[in-house]
């Protein structure tokens, strides 16, 4: 026979009214129950800023009742989103875009999602200088192959460098970089001690007026670290 101690209590539960035999301060008859009250308990009252219906939430933030009275309060489309910025928008983040580029606070470069896409016969290229080393190609009738299988090489960090053409003709890689960093050149000198030291032609600002494939990188890199060092002294004139 089971034997009630004292400081037990008969009540109802005051989730699901179960009637239940526990101790004088317990409120809930199970774990579950308790779960449920806690969450509940946090919820706070508000008023929608949309609407002015009242409603509970548990997030701190939250001022909408529901999501249609959010997208109409902010003009946004948070599912899909079709909204289209003004022109005022634009030009602010345009300006703030430029001045943080002059500062050297942040840096384009052609692999970059702000680098303005180029179409060259019906193909995509990540930038203006890829599509006239394109052309440049077509023009010297060498075949070519844009970011293909044969672009991707496995780095020994485990990432995966892809080079942006193949010339199948000359068994080489071509290589089109805009701005140079301390990780662009970890990738081209792991790549050519496996392909081979003649294997990589570089194309950059120092050459993209007067293409030509003669420029391999490990007979350039003397030229290229002078270009970064010159790139850096003008990024630390313009902070100062």
């Amino acid at each position: 026979m089971a034997v009630r101690l004292d400081n037990t209590r008969v009540k109802a539960c005051y989730i699901c009214q179960k009637i239940f035999v526990g101790v004088y301060n317990k409120i809930t008859c199970s774990q579950e129950c308790k779960e449920s009250y806690r969450f509940f308990n946090s919820l706070l009252s508000k008023n929608c800023s949309q609407c002015s219906k009242g409603f509970l939430t548990d997030r701190k933030h939250n001022n909408f009742c529901k999501l249609k009275c959010r997208q109409n309060y902010t003009g946004k489309k948070l599912r899909g989103r079709t909204w289209t910025m003004n022109k005022e928008g634009r030009q602010k983040i345009s300006k703030t875009r430029k001045e943080r580029i002059r500062n050297g606070s942040i840096v384009i470069s052609p692999k970059s999602s702000y680098s303005k896409h180029t179409y060259y016969k019906n193909k995509m290229f990540r930038s203006s200088w890829e599509a006239k080393v394109a052309k440049y190609l077509d023009k010297k009738e060498i075949k070519w192959e844009y970011e293909s299988k044969l672009c991707r090489f496995k780095l020994s960090n485990r990432s995966v460098y892809v080079v942006d053409f193949y010339l199948p003709e000359l068994k080489k890689w071509l290589e089109v970089k805009g701005y140079w960093k301390e990780y662009d050149f970890y990738k081209c000198s792991e790549f050519i001690k496996k392909n081979g030291y003649d294997s990589l032609i570089i194309v950059d600002g120092n050459n993209i007026e007067d293409i030509s494939l003669n420029k391999l990188y490990y007979e350039y890199q003397t030229e290229f670290m002078y270009s970064v060092d010159r790139q850096i002294d003008d990024l630390k004139e313009a902070e100062i």
